[in-house]
């Protein structure tokens, strides 16, 4: 089809100028058959022309309705160099706007190409070409015979969220389990053992003294409440000979050992010395529990 239609061309000139000018031509071709409406298809020119002629780009189609059924998209025109002339490339778009209501034949309307050399143009018509459009419904009443027929939307398919909500939750809970062993770990733990170690509750135990025991007695209660204090620090007795290793093991109380050896020589006065009574007076349970609240916030510190 393409050459023969090439032929045609160069004959359509019909002119003496238009065989000087022309040295070739081709038309390619959409598919003959096929289309329903919307559908865009293409053609493409391909003309050369030889020196000086060349081709009037403003005499071209320009996009637009054609007729009932077409219309013209786009042009598009590329040139190249040959030996003593020049090569046109055109290309058409063309688009089903409409179609008949059965199967026919639609044609696209002649065109006509001008070429000049300055002078006198010449004039190549492009034949009219046909395709063949489809309507999208049969025709006929739908509703008789069942066929196409305009139906209601269909509602969308339901997605199936249960997999995804027993995912979401199983890792909500997992988040819960976390957040939960963090609280534990980081809030609740620390929180228990700074209010359950043993200074801190030797602390609590001072303050529950009472003012209207004898001196001597609350002396003796508060000397054996810092004691078991030391004692539940070490996991053993700890006497006055043993305060060396004491601070070597618990080294955040070094700086308490100067303190700490006043405690034990204040308890080995009060419990084997003269007797009760002797040299004990209120300012001995201040300092008690001033060495018990110091060594709390020791044991609260980081090792």
């Amino acid at each position: 089809m393409r050459a023969l239609l090439a032929a045609w061309l160069v004959l359509s000139s019909g002119s003496l100028g238009a065989a000087t000018a022309i040295r070739s031509t081709a038309l390619e071709l959409p598919r003959p058959f096929g289309y329903v409406i919307g559908d865009v298809f293409d053609e493409r020119f391909i003309l050369d022309l030889n020196t000086p002629y060349r081709l009037e780009t403003d005499a071209l189609p320009h996009p637009g309705r054609l007729n009932l059924w077409l219309a013209l998209r786009a042009v598009a025109v590329e040139t190249e160099p040959l030996r003593g002339g020049t090569r046109y490339r055109l290309g058409l778009r063309f688009q089903i706007m409409s179609v008949p209501p059965a199967m026919a034949r639609v044609y696209i309307p002649v065109h006509t190409l001008s070429v000049t050399d300055g002078g006198q143009p010449v004039s190549l018509t492009i034949p009219s070409r046909g395709v063949t459009v489809s309507p999208l419904v049969l025709p006929g009443d739908a509703s008789r015979t069942g066929v196409l027929g305009l139906q209601p939307d269909r509602p969308p398919l339901p997605i199936p969220t249960t997999a995804g909500v027993w995912r979401l939750a199983g890792i909500g809970a997992g988040i819960l389990v976390l957040c939960a062993l963090l609280a534990v770990v980081y809030l609740i733990l620390p929180l228990w053992l700074r209010t359950n170690a043993p200074f801190a509750r030797a602390c609590r135990a001072l303050k529950r003294l009472g003012r209207q025991a004898p001196a001597e007695r609350r002396l003796q209660a508060a000397l054996r409440t810092v004691h078991e204090a030391i004692n539940r620090t070490a996991g053993r007795v700890v006497l006055e000979k043993d305060l060396a290793e004491f601070v070597a093991r618990f080294p955040r109380f070094r700086c308490m050992r100067g303190r700490l050896e006043d405690f034990f020589a204040l308890s080995r006065a009060v419990f084997f010395g003269a007797g009760p009574g002797v040299g004990v007076d209120e300012r001995h349970v201040e300092a008690l529990s001033a060495l018990c609240r110091r060594c709390r916030g020791l044991e609260r510190a980081r090792p």
